[in-house]
């Protein structure tokens, strides 16, 4: 995979997560709302595709499109509870195009991009809290930028990115450098009960074990520990 041109892609053969859900379990709601068409691009792409595949219209900026997809994202989980809802946000990456890390734009982009993560996290534990519902949060991005601006090459500051697991299981405030992006798509199909194909690069991102029995040990995030006395 050299560009964004997808000329040649052999969906057939290497199929988007949301195929792979839905070839298993299609009553599963599998949505896409993005900022780039290229993700819906990849999502309506595939037999059978996603059930919902949105990209959003331009509000005037990057970071207006971004709220905007954020809010529709919160909407979805809000209202339809989506089984996996995957969604991306563009203006970080716009920014490392045109001043790059180093530049003015970078730190702002990502300050921004937090707040509209944290709207759909804050929807994430309404429905939570509202359902009983278990959710997993997963974030990522797919490249680094140079300081300088752009990417494409091998260097630390273009490849290296990051994985942060969020929901039972996960440790919060834990860290581990042997993981990478591959491993996303087997968590996703290792939350909701696919089986792992034998094809794919990436292994399921580790659980923490039940604590023993008559042993507290690490309490998941979803546990409040005030209510377990002090």
């Amino acid at each position: 995979m050299v560009d964004n041109s997808f000329n040649g892609a052999r969906y057939d053969q290497y199929p988007t997560a949301f195929t792979r859900i839905e070839q298993v379990k299609p009553e599963l709601r599998t949505a896409s709302i993005s900022t780039w068409g290229g993700i819906a691009t990849i999502a309506g792409s595939g037999t059978p595709r996603a059930d919902v595949v949105v990209t959003t219209p331009g509000a005037g900026s990057e970071a207006a499109t971004d709220a905007a997809t954020a809010s529709a994202v919160a909407a979805e989980i809000a209202t339809n509870g989506p089984d996996f809802v995957f969604t991306q946000l563009d203006q970080v990456d716009g920014a490392g195009h045109s001043s790059g890390t180093a530049g003015p734009e970078y730190a702002p982009a990502l300050e921004r991009v937090d707040a509209e993560v944290g709207k759909i996290v804050a929807a994430v534990d309404a429905r939570s809290k509202a359902t009983g519902e278990k959710w997993t949060i997963l974030v990522t991005s797919d490249h680094g930028h140079k300081p300088t601006g752009g990417h494409g090459g091998q260097s630390a500051e273009e490849a290296t990115t990051f994985v942060i697991a969020r929901g039972a299981g996960y440790q919060a405030g834990a860290t581990d450098d042997d993981y990478a992006i591959a491993d996303i798509t087997p968590t996703v199909l290792d939350n909701l009960g696919v089986a792992q194909p034998a094809d794919l690069d990436g292994a399921p991102l580790p659980r923490t074990a039940p604590p023993a029995s008559g042993s507290l040990g690490l309490l998941p995030w979803w546990i409040p520990t005030g209510s377990l006395g002090s």
